[in-house]
């Protein structure tokens, strides 16, 4: 589910939370090294968040924070956040012309650009960390 957190909702907060964990501690932020990619340009997502992503021309970003139990991706618009949890047990990474985020149904891509390949050892540390997960399930 996507869910709009441009302002603070404790609500919403607690259901991310729910779905992929609360954030990492400062000390294990730390002990991980990185836990958030940089900014990569969206382009494209699932006709079902498409109504949710305002249509307008600009430039719209999406960036990936890990969490103990999957990843947050937010996508940003202007001065909108949106963010979806995704659990490690539904995600899935498609690498073609675009790369792709895919999970339960959903997709968002991205261009692969510099920005992307920047990020590439976190992605990288995400699939290790996803295996370790579902392995120890």
């Amino acid at each position: 589910m996507l869910y709009k957190t441009t302002y603070k909702n404790d609500k919403i907060k607690e259901e991310i939370n729910q779905v992929v964990g609360a954030p990492f501690s400062l000390m294990q932020k730390i002990r991980m090294g990185r836990i958030g990619s940089g900014r990569m340009i969206l382009a494209q997502v699932s006709p079902k968040y498409y109504k949710n992503i305002n249509t307008l021309n600009d430039l719209k970003y999406v960036n990936i924070e890990l969490r103990p139990k999957g990843i947050l991706v937010h996508l940003y618009q202007s001065l909108e956040r949106y963010s979806w949890p995704i659990p490690f047990y539904q995600l899935s990474f498609f690498d073609s012309n675009l790369f792709s985020i895919h999970a339960n149904g959903n997709f968002i891509k991205v261009k692969k650009d510099s920005r992307y390949e920047s990020n590439l050892a976190f992605i990288q540390q995400i699939l290790k960390i996803r295996k370790q997960a579902i392995a120890s399930v």
